[in-house]
């Protein structure tokens, strides 16, 4: 298909029978129709920046922005799922600060990008066109922002990289999809696997230009937008491997069960793998082969997505995506326009929504606001970013620490917990450990980042520290591996606000000072463990390896693991139940003993002094659950507890 007549059904503009073409008219009407639609839809997907907040969302966003100003190094100084472009996509701002690239991106970007949406669509019938148009500006909301950024990598891969019409064309639409594998690891991994089974198809028939140019491509690309936003080549290695392991451990985070969500989420994406099958059993040429695993591998990808939190946000994000998806994929599959089974899918995620099955429908009510609010933004121009500086001043006002800043200084500053919101919207020299926010330190490896960060030269001069956790963990599991070190090289110097702040002190204490006692023991689900009264006055360290049954396994592969609960028993706090993160528990294990659920038991756990013991400690799981686990082998490291000498 040459350039005019791809222009051509890329309008809807298409001959008649004796091969005249339409009327002027005709093409005036559907390039108006072409440039509405792509407006529209740059107008429903702008991420018109919010004033920066404290808490955890507003937290790692803005450090996106700061990465972004500061070209800190991914790989060795940050450890994330999003790249260094990641920040063009995120829904905080930070004042003036990259205020010329995210308007680059707002205005340029964007529109682009709506432009490249509405071309890949082709000459699909004009309902369905339309209908994509609106279902993103009614659903595309801050939070669930990642659908039309899937539906485009899918769109490149079914329609212009598994064809390969052409070495060049397909070279380039590859390099487009190697720019988002910069702004999220998951991005990546989808357009790697598109581009993978691109030249794969290519070389089986081949076609060896085509896979050449599609390969090269994106390889080419991928390393030209990794320097273009300010990184070294040696940095790549360790960023893709730390945000792999970042994505290993999303599983630790679903909590909730959420047994109706998970039904209809399960419906869902069971019937349109039905409909890939049943289409793949029709046509079994390579390229379809090669759409349905593709198709697939996003299916499965989408569905664990959904039990990250297992909250609103992530299962409505499963409807809403294959909802985009469904409504432009159908059509590829049924050329003539007709209403497809795939179809089925999309109205069902409607109703889902709708119903409350997966989300809830009532941020529907907010999409006027949003969309006027784009509008009014967009049409500030440059003026944005007197505005963002602004809101930042009202907001850094509000927020400020109720505390003598002047201790600081220019001293390089971390945040211990995950609202690092704190130390970006001072003027403080702020120097986070490599996986910043703690609770998602899920690995062993990730764990030795911030651990050997801290032992070694560039550890911050001071730390804003607050002890707190999420999905009712055990709250010294959050970056378990940092207690010991910052033990041994800070002491608690003031209290600011919500937090205290720790020095770092030129001598160092030793944590592995004096005997140890080791008690191993294996224990069944329910069954208690008496702590010997010698470990009353002592620093316990425990470590569990717990083993998943066959269908324990089965659930993790298929779904996510079984939750995993330990119950503590001491006379204050009687009996608590908190949750287990597996991975943490196993290596390098956590603090037990002293409980630190507040600032005050840390600064005390500090200065060595004498907290209330526990008793006994007990492991369950939730109801029916149970099935899941096998063993369960513990190790408790029992040390005499130091006061502090200082």
């Amino acid at each position: 298909m040459g350039v005019m007549t791809e222009a051509r059904a890329t309008l809807g503009i298409a001959r008649d029978r004796h091969g005249r073409q339409p009327a002027r008219c005709l093409r005036s009407r559907d390039a108006c129709l072409f440039a509405a639609l792509t407006v529209l839809l740059w107008v429903a997907t702008v991420r018109m920046p919010a004033p920066p907040e404290t808490a955890l969302d507003p937290s790692w966003q803005e450090m996106l922005v700061r990465g972004w100003v500061e070209n800190w190094q991914y790989g060795p100084d940050f450890a994330f799922t999003y790249g260094p472009l990641g920040f063009f996509v995120t829904d905080y701002h930070l004042g003036a600060e990259g205020a010329v690239a995210r308007l680059l991106g707002l205005y340029f970007g964007q529109l682009v990008f709506a432009a490249a949406i509405i071309w890949l669509l082709g000459a699909i019938t004009l309902w369905r066109r339309v209908l994509l148009v609106l279902a993103v500006a009614a659903l595309h909301t801050r939070h669930w922002s990642d659908g039309p950024y899937l539906l485009f990598i899918a769109l490149v891969v079914v329609r212009r990289l598994i064809p390969g019409e052409e070495a060049a064309r397909s070279g380039a639409w590859a390099g487009a999809l190697a720019f988002f594998a910069h702004v999220k690891f998951s991005f990546a991994v989808l357009g790697l696997a598109g581009v993978g089974l691109a030249v794969l198809v290519a070389a089986l028939r081949r076609r060896w230009t085509v896979a050449l140019g599609i390969g090269a491509g994106y390889g080419l690309a991928f390393l030209g937008f990794w320097l273009l936003a300010g990184q070294a080549l040696t940095n790549l290695p360790p960023y893709l491997v730390n945000a792999l392991e970042i994505i290993k451990g999303y599983d630790m985070m679903a909590l909730d069960e959420p047994v109706r969500k998970t039904l209809a989420g399960a419906a869902l994406v069971g019937w349109c793998g039905f409909v890939l099958l049943a289409h793949l059993r029709k046509n079994r040429d390579l390229g379809t082969l090669a759409t349905v695993v593709f198709l697939g591998a996003l299916g499965f990808m989408l569905w664990k997505h959904a039990f990250t939190r297992a909250g609103a946000g992530h299962m409505g994000s499963l409807p809403i995506t294959l909802v985009y998806l469904t409504v432009t994929l159908a059509a590829y599959f049924s050329p003539e326009g007709k209403f497809h089974r795939l179809d089925y899918a999309w109205v069902a995620g409607f109703a889902a929504l709708g119903l409350g099955l997966l989300g809830s429908w009532e941020f529907l009510s907010g999409t006027p606001r949003r969309l006027r609010e784009n509008v009014t933004g967009l049409a500030r121009g440059p003026g944005l970013t007197a505005k963002w500086q602004a809101e930042l001043a009202t907001v850094r006002d509000r927020e400020a620490l109720a505390a003598r800043l002047g201790l600081v200084g220019r001293g390089s500053v971390d945040v211990y917990d995950f609202n690092q919101g704190v130390a970006l919207l001072q003027s403080l020299n702020f120097r986070p450990r490599p996986v910043p926010q703690g609770y998602t330190v899920y690995t062993p490896r990730l764990g030795e980042l911030n651990r050997r960060h801290y032992a070694g030269d560039r550890a911050p001069d001071f730390v804003l520290w607050r002890m707190g956790t999420i999905d009712a963990r055990f709250p010294s599991q959050d970056d378990a591996s940092l207690f010991p070190i910052v033990w041994e090289r800070y002491r608690v110097d003031e209290t600011m606000g919500d937090y205290l702040l720790l020095k770092k002190e030129a001598k160092s204490r030793l944590w592995s000072a004096g005997e140890h006692t080791f008690l191993r023991r294996s224990l069944r689900l329910g069954e208690t463990l008496e702590l010997p009264t010698t470990a009353a006055d002592a620093i316990i360290w425990l470590k569990l390896k717990a083993t998943p049954t066959f269908p324990g396994r089965l659930r993790k592969l298929a779904y996510k693991p079984a939750t995993l609960f330990m119950h503590t028993e001491e006379q204050v706090r009687g009996r608590e139940e908190w949750r287990i993160l597996t991975r943490v528990a196993e290596d390098p294990g956590f603090l037990l003993q002293p409980v630190l659920t507040s600032n005050v038991e840390f600064a005390d756990f500090m200065k060595g002094e004498v907290q209330p013991p526990i008793q006994r400690i007990s492991f369950s799981a939730p109801p029916r659950q149970g099935v899941f686990w096998s063993t369960l082998e513990v190790e408790l490291t029992i040390m005499p507890r130091r006061r502090a000498t200082r």
